[in-house]
């Protein structure tokens, strides 16, 4: 009887163990300032992103749930060693989540990737959306590095694809309606 009240009290540790991961890049996944084409300079801060959903979307200020685990800057130009991040408590192990690493300039007055979102001057930049399963201790944490991590870029922000459209096409239709009233109606004796 003993053991078996111990042993029930074992398992919720071991069933709902908090995940971890660990934050880092090398040489093959640097990150670019897209404007110098040079690896980017270390006063450039990342933050490493978590969402429950693992089909959110990878554009930051669109895709609701992303939480922000952890930051560090960058060692040497490009790359950063920003260690073994443990998630919340409510991040359970084995349980598929979505990563994204983010990146900004922080010799400018942005504390943070969300303050500069909105500065359109601010240098950003964003990896791919990554689907990783964390591991709880003593096994090893699985690697951004090996879990789709690609090297990107940080510059000034250009707007989503769809905002350029709505644009264009406003400008369209305006162009048409300019050119309708130019042109004199065509009349018939």
């Amino acid at each position: 009887m003993t053991k078996a009240v111990f042993l029930l009290l074992l398992v919720p540790g071991f069933v709902f163990a908090q995940g971890q991961v660990l934050f880092a890049n090398n040489g093959a996944t640097a990150i670019t300032n897209f404007q110098t084409m040079q690896r980017a300079v270390t006063s450039t801060s990342v933050g490493l992103y978590v969402n429950p959903n693992p089909n959110a979307n990878a554009w930051p200020s669109s895709s609701p749930g992303w939480l922000l685990l952890a930051t560090t800057n960058l060692t040497v130009p490009g790359i950063f060693l920003g260690g073994i991040v443990t998630l919340p408590s409510d991040y359970y192990t084995d349980r598929t989540v979505a990563f994204q690493v983010r990146a900004w300039l922080s010799s400018t007055p942005h504390e943070s990737f969300e303050a500069a979102l909105d500065d359109p001057n601010a240098r950003l930049g964003w990896s791919v959306v990554m689907v990783i399963t964390p591991r709880a201790p003593p096994a090893p944490p699985p690697a951004l590095l090996g879990s789709g991590l690609q090297p990107f870029f940080i510059g000034i922000t250009i707007p989503e694809p769809t905002t350029l459209a709505l644009a264009g096409l406003g400008l369209a239709s305006l162009a048409l309606g300019k050119l309708a009233r130019r042109r004199p109606p065509n009349r018939q004796a």
